[in-house]
């Protein structure tokens, strides 16, 4: 990771270690976890082996090292379940913590949560839809055409803050 960041310094690369074997069976069943997070390496305790992670690593794998397609774990059940449980576990406590920020009905975003929150929750959204794991941007142009005009300023905006626009 010190050699992919001093060559690739943006964006940040983090995320987890796994062996092929651990592709191959339910990431739930992984105990140890290296991981590499904020430019810290951590042998164990890394939370991002996850049903969607797997199929996102098997549609859309880039191969650094291996077959260019690796065998992946696939369990179309559990990727629902699970991005049922992260939209109830982890984004609404995070939307009422924004909203616990300024009072209901009212929310101030930093630009990075307008991004993060306006688009990531869409994408979970269209996961549940189609099975698919898609982009931000994506999840963005799916939730412009999914959730009507009401929604059409924030996520527009979001659009506009992750593409790089500026005020």
């Amino acid at each position: 990771h010190h050699l992919l960041r001093q060559a690739r310094p943006e964006p940040a690369f983090d995320g987890i270690y796994v062996t092929w074997d651990d592709l191959a069976g339910d990431p739930a069943d992984i105990e140890v976890l290296p991981h590499h997070d904020d430019e810290l390496f951590h042998p164990a305790g890394g939370t991002g082996a996850t049903p969607l992670v797997w199929l996102t690593l098997r549609t859309h794998p880039v191969a650094v090292r291996g077959p260019a397609a690796p065998e992946v774990w696939a369990d179309e059940g559990a990727v629902a379940r699970w991005a049922r449980a992260d939209l109830e576990t982890y984004w609404r406590p995070w939307v009422e913590r924004q909203q616990s920020l300024v009072g209901r009905g009212t929310m101030k975003l930093a630009d990075q949560a307008v991004t993060r929150g306006v688009l990531g929750i869409p994408r979970l959204h269209r996961t549940l839809a189609t099975g698919e794991v898609t982009s931000k941007s994506a999840a963005g142009e799916y939730a412009l055409a999914t959730f009507g005009d009401d929604w059409a300023p924030i996520v527009a905006e979001a659009l506009r803050l992750r593409r790089g626009g500026t005020q």
